[in-house]
């Protein structure tokens, strides 16, 4: 059996009303002869400014700030402005009055935030419209340098970065990590906001910090993985139509036709033996020969010749490799089997280059060894 152990002879502490006061009056004669609570006035619990802003009352915003009792700038402990409340709670007619007393569109908090910044990381839309239009700053950044674009892309408020993207936000812009505003986006898998700012320029190549790339930090988000390989993929399509063909001058001159072919050493060689660019055309190896042309030029300018008869075209590209535009998601069942034809091609080339230049440099040495010039 337990026992209960009392420190005190006193009763409990509570309170025992008897049925009569001392004065033979009832319990409730006895509970009015206490002392009644102090009265405050009611103006003394007014409302401020910063919770008028934080529940959007504007009519006691409007009031306080017509009865100049409250700075539009005023900052509490955790230094907010009523601004910032208004801003990231939405709600724009507060904003809207704010900014007309003259509150600062740019003020921030001692992270650095500015209402733009909580405007866009709720996706506040109205606020976000409002704020630019009074000329707030899409590029001012907290104490991690980020900016308003990082909040919207990190909390996927995709209506929210395009109205930034558009009022000139940077989506490459790196925070003090190396983080852009795509890699948050990407991170995030948030795949409309990730499409917008590939739209107005995202490059996913760009690495942070740690030297991760769009693709590396969106992970198994694979959906945002698909979109990074078929951008990557319009874009080198683009490129590839976009470059210029080549439309170079052909040579007018056996002078001209020799500099392109990088052996104007020759040109006196064949000035002394009076051929100009008609004749040329008509030489063989055997004249090559007698000329005491090496066997790199030699080969170089036959080939030369040789187009030249096929297709009336004077060309002296030193290397033809087929350019083939970037493979598409849609190739076809034998793009592996052109790709390796291609290859092959591509080798052999390279292979025949190589052995002109061996000839070519043995040729100079043999020269050299027996003094010629």
């Amino acid at each position: 059996m337990s026992v209960r152990v009392r420190f005190s002879a006193a009763r409990p502490g509570v309170a025992y009303v008897g049925e009569r006061s001392s004065e033979g009056n009832g319990l409730v004669a006895d509970i009015l002869s206490k002392p009644m609570p102090p009265l405050h006035k009611e103006d003394n619990f007014r409302m401020d400014a910063h919770t008028a802003a934080s529940i959007g009352d504007v009519s006691v915003i409007q009031a306080l700030l017509a009865n100049k009792k409250c700075d539009p700038n005023a900052k509490n402990v955790s230094e907010w402005a009523p601004l910032l409340y208004a801003a990231y709670l939405g709600h724009a007619n507060v904003c809207a009055a704010l900014i007309e007393a003259g509150a600062k569109i740019d003020d921030c908090n001692r992270r650095g935030q500015t209402a733009l910044m909580m405007a866009a990381s709720c996706g506040n839309l109205q606020v976000v419209r409002l704020l630019l239009e009074q000329g707030a700053s899409v590029n001012r950044a907290d104490m991690k340098d980020r900016q308003a674009l990082h909040y919207a892309s990190s909390c996927s408020q995709n209506v929210v970065a395009e109205a930034l993207l558009q009022e000139g936000a940077d989506p490459n812009a790196p925070d003090a990590d190396g983080v852009t505003p795509l890699m948050e986006a990407c991170a995030s898998g948030h795949e409309l906001t990730t499409l917008s700012l590939l739209e107005y320029g995202g490059d996913p190549f760009l690495k942070n910090n740690s030297g991760e790339d769009c693709q590396a930090v969106a992970g198994d988000e694979t959906k945002i993985q698909q979109i990074l390989a078929e951008h990557v993929q319009r874009r080198a399509v683009a490129t590839y139509s976009s470059e210029p063909t080549r439309t170079s001058r052909a040579p007018r001159t056996l002078e001209e036709l020799l500099e392109e072919m990088n052996l104007s050493r020759l040109v006196d060689k064949f000035k002394a033996e009076n051929i100009d660019l008609n004749l040329f055309f008509d030489l063989t190896e055997k004249d090559f020969e007698e000329m005491g042309i090496a066997y790199g030029p030699k080969k170089r300018m036959l080939t030369v010749i040789d187009r030249y008869r096929k297709s009336g075209q004077i060309s002296c590209e030193p290397l033809e490799v087929e350019v083939m535009p970037p493979p598409t998601y849609a190739a076809a069942e034998d793009g592996a089997q052109k790709e390796m034809v291609v290859s092959m091609r591509y080798i052999r080339q390279m292979n025949d280059i190589a052995k002109q230049l061996a000839m070519e440099a043995l040729e100079v040495a043999r020269r050299s060894n027996n003094g010629d010039a």
